[in-house]
């Protein structure tokens, strides 16, 4: 019994300093660097310079498909995977490469497992 309750409380106290510290943290972080790329996109938007623009758009694309694809499978609902597979039309008519073959990797990925659930849908 004594166990039991040891248990809970421990686990309680990892879900709360989660919930507190680290998922706060890995939230501000995403926040801050998000503002950090659409500040950069804004002053090259507004340079004129559409390649520049173009080129961090896409980035941040391979960013978010990377943490698409660091989630758990479970987490990704329809709507989602529908987001995914637009993306993954997309890059098959406009193709990207990161230039990090780690990124590609993991980009590439992600996109063929939405782009099989979206052939599978038809």
């Amino acid at each position: 019994m004594a166990l039991t309750i040891g248990l809970l409380v421990g686990g309680s106290a990892v879900a709360w300093f989660y919930s507190h510290f680290l998922l706060a943290q890995s939230l501000a972080t995403s926040a801050a660097a998000g503002v950090g790329n659409k500040v950069a996109i804004l002053k090259s938007l507004k340079a004129g310079d559409s390649r520049e623009v173009s080129d961090l758009l896409e980035i941040e694309l391979d960013s978010d498909l990377v943490i698409l694809g660091l989630v758990p499978e479970s987490t990704i609902d329809e709507r989602m995977s529908r987001a995914i597979a637009r993306a993954a039309e997309y890059r098959t008519t406009s193709p990207y490469k990161s230039g990090d073959p780690r990124v590609d990797s993991a980009v590439a990925s992600v996109l063929s497992k939405h782009r099989v659930a979206k052939t599978k849908e038809k």
